[in-house]
């Protein structure tokens, strides 16, 4: 059975697939003897934190993307009009993730305590709020 790139997932093929991103993750738990809390704490601290940091940057990309088509282009109006959209809907992805950062933290500190360790000038982590 050849699988090609044009043919619609089924729900085997996404089960599969699961199965075996599940098997990588539980694997290595039991054979190092994770505790759940462990387990839970390198999910959210290794995982969830380099997909922010990865989406931060696919943003941070999109919108110098948009500033060298407004400026590579400059004498096509579509193209800069383009270059343009890019830009603003960049600096909004942007505004959105750092807000909602920024709201995370503020809910973390207000109902968790405010944590001593962590400085005003550091990048809050999904890991911070495990502690």
């Amino acid at each position: 059975m050849s699988i090609s790139m044009s043919q619609k997932p089924t729900t085997r093929n996404i089960f599969f697939i699961s199965t075996i991103l599940l098997a990588f993750i539980v694997v290595p738990a039991i054979s190092f003897a994770f505790t759940f809390q462990e387990l839970q704490e390198f999910f959210i601290v290794e995982i969830v934190n380099n997909t922010i940091i990865l989406i931060i940057a696919l943003a941070v990309a999109y919108f110098l993307w948009g500033v060298a088509k407004y400026i590579l282009h400059s004498d096509d109006a579509k193209a800069r009009e383009e270059g343009k959209n890019m830009m603003i809907y960049g600096v909004i992805a942007l505004f959105v993730m750092v807000s909602m950062w920024g709201l995370v933290n503020l809910l973390d500190t207000t109902f968790f305590g405010l944590d001593s360790e962590l400085d005003n000038d550091t990048i809050p982590e999904a890991g911070d709020f495990l502690e």
